[in-house]
């Protein structure tokens, strides 16, 4: 991942924004235009102590600044020894491959998780189970994730303890009426989209 894979912009109602635009990964290998997506995923900034324009605008501050071109390495080893304010916090050299593979259990350890459930992927997995669980179709979760296929996302995605709940007490009432599991927006569409009209009924009993 290179630096000017992130870049920094304004929307039209002057609200910044992050895009990403993937060069390489798993699914989107170099200049294969099959790969390359059709959605580049964004992120607004939010004004709190996790708002991602302001934690790129921090990072970009404390790298080299002859480390921010847009082929630099993103990620970039720490400065341990002298990470003080007259010194950048990172060193102009990037982190080895063995050791982002292990970031994400090295997060977790850190902050005192079972780090042996964790690894890098973990961040991706849980993007689309949220984004599954408030409903967002499956075809726009794949336009964020990355994902080439639906079956890839449902592959992801588990049934949340809510809808476990709502499906269980459907299951156990005695009441033969529909129950009260609200389907999402999109499923409920494309529900009624399958059912026949009352012409092509009607036409259907009259032959």
């Amino acid at each position: 991942m290179r630096w000017g894979d992130v870049s920094l912009h304004v929307d039209n109602e002057g609200k910044e924004f992050l895009q990403f635009r993937e060069r390489q990964s798993k699914t989107c290998q170099g200049d294969n235009l099959d790969h390359a997506r059709n959605i580049y995923p964004k992120a607004w900034a939010t004004n709190d102590e996790r708002c991602p324009v302001n934690l790129y605008k921090r990072f970009a501050d404390l790298r080299p600044s002859d480390y921010s071109s847009p082929d630099s390495p993103f990620y970039l080893a720490t400065n341990c020894k002298d990470a003080s304010h007259s010194h950048p916090w990172f060193k102009r050299q990037p982190v080895g491959v063995n050791k982002l593979g292990t970031i994400m259990k090295r997060m977790a350890k850190s902050a005192g998780l079972d780090n042996r459930r964790f690894a890098n992927h973990s961040a991706r997995k849980y993007l689309v189970q949220k984004l599954a669980d408030q409903n967002i179709p499956p075809t726009e979760i794949m336009q964020i994730s990355g994902h080439r296929n639906v079956q890839s996302i449902n592959s992801y995605s588990n049934i949340s303890m809510d809808r476990h709940r709502a499906i269980s007490n459907i299951l156990s009432s005695n009441n033969d009426q529909p129950g009260s599991l609200v389907l999402p927006s999109h499923t409920a569409a494309a529900s009624a989209s399958e059912l026949p009209s009352t012409a092509n009924v009607t036409s259907s009993q009259s032959m």
